[in-house]
């Protein structure tokens, strides 16, 4: 059976499973939907999905399924779909139950969605945000955040007298990521083929909190978010690598601000991942609503990355390899609330995302063009 039709297979089973539990228990039972579609254009270099010959490639649909069983017991689920131009493929977003003592005391538990900064939780609703992908290099495959965790957590919030609020989360358990390094391709090597530009990490016992301030000024909250565990390196005969453990640490600071028309936000984040590399990103998003349906949006994106282990590196060649700057503009079309036509141009400097078809060889040849251009233009929606 493909892996696809097995992912299938398990969603029917769950909302059939769910359905009949919600029928036995008179539980409430809610189902949501998000997805979208965007056409990308570049003047060389590929970037998240656009192309220099146009890509019609790139569509996703996420199903979530929630459930209400009881006043204190819930079940949260989603599962996404993803076509790419090198992607095609289903996973499981999240699924955990989720326990309420109190408005300030919730216990979760499973595969849970990853509370850190102001997105995680909803990487995949494009209607919550001005432009089709989120700013990479803090979204990105930078090793900083993910959708989920594996574990347990804690959350709720609380306001007090003054009208300032809190909301807590506390969680442990491993993480997994996808880390891009496209550095690595220039390190010098007997076999090329183990030189790998993105790479699945796990986090073990690792451990968080997000702290979330919401001021008496309506519209405005901010707070922080850390997180720590660590990693272990694989031992291989063809890297010749000794099993190693190493830290790995992540934290951010956010705020976001919105009011009538105008919304402003803002986003740090630093990873130090032991031995391998660091990085450093941030992004300001600025947007404004200048009639019912019309929006224009602003957003610079920013990361430098580091590699730790150098041996071998041509360091010079890397530098470009590690930065990314975006400039990006949009404008969008709202219907309303759930339904949006999205149009964005981006200025990018640096290659840590944006490359061409064969980064090493560009490298090789000074054909590396550090500077990319390009429009998406697209739609998404929510229900």
């Amino acid at each position: 059976m493909k892996p696809k039709t097995v992912y299938l297979f398990i969603l029917l089973s769950m909302l059939l499973g769910i359905a009949n539990l919600s029928a036995q228990t008179q539980s409430e039972l809610s189902i949501h939907g998000f997805g979208g579609w965007v056409y990308g254009l570049t003047d060389g270099n590929h970037y998240i999905g656009s192309t220099n010959e146009g890509s019609y490639d790139q569509s996703s649909f996420s199903l979530n399924i929630n459930a209400l069983v009881s006043q204190h017991f819930s079940v949260h689920s989603q599962v996404e779909w993803i076509q790419g131009e090198e992607i095609d493929e289903v996973e499981l977003d999240f699924s955990f139950a989720q326990w309420k003592f109190s408005e300030f005391l919730e216990f979760r538990l499973g595969r849970v969605k990853h509370p850190f900064g102001i997105f995680a939780e909803t990487f995949d609703v494009g209607t919550v945000r001005p432009f089709y992908k989120l700013a990479q290099g803090y979204y990105g495959s930078t090793g900083i955040v993910a959708e989920s965790y594996q574990g347990i957590g804690l959350t709720g919030m609380h306001f007090f007298e003054n009208d300032w609020g809190l909301r807590y989360d506390v969680y442990g358990g491993e993480i997994q990521f996808t880390t891009m390094n496209p550095a690595e391709l220039l390190r010098e090597s007997d076999d090329s083929n183990f030189l790998q530009v993105e790479e699945e990490s796990e986090v073990h016992n690792m451990v968080g909190i997000r702290l979330t301030l919401y001021a008496p000024l309506s519209g405005l909250d901010f707070g922080i978010s850390v997180y720590s565990g660590s990693e272990e390196t694989e031992e291989t005969e063809e890297t010749e690598e000794t099993e190693e453990t190493f830290d790995h640490f992540a934290y951010s600071f956010f705020v976001d601000y919105s009011t009538d028309g105008w919304a402003l936000r803002g986003e740090y984040g630093y990873l130090d991942q032991g031995r391998k590399h660091k990085a450093e990103t941030f992004y300001l998003e600025g947007t404004h609503n200048f009639s019912e349906h019309w929006q224009a949006a602003i957003r610079y994106d920013w990361l430098d990355s580091e590699l730790i282990h150098t041996e071998n590196v041509n360091l010079s060649a890397a530098h470009s390899l590690s930065e990314h700057k975006d400039l990006a503009m949009g404008l969008n079309y709202w219907f309303n609330t759930n339904y949006v036509l999205k149009l964005s141009y981006h200025i990018v400097s640096g290659n840590h995302f944006a490359q061409p078809d064969d980064v090493a060889d560009a490298v090789k040849n000074g054909t590396l063009d550090t500077s990319t251009k390009g429009v998406m233009v697209g739609g998404q929606f929510s229900f």
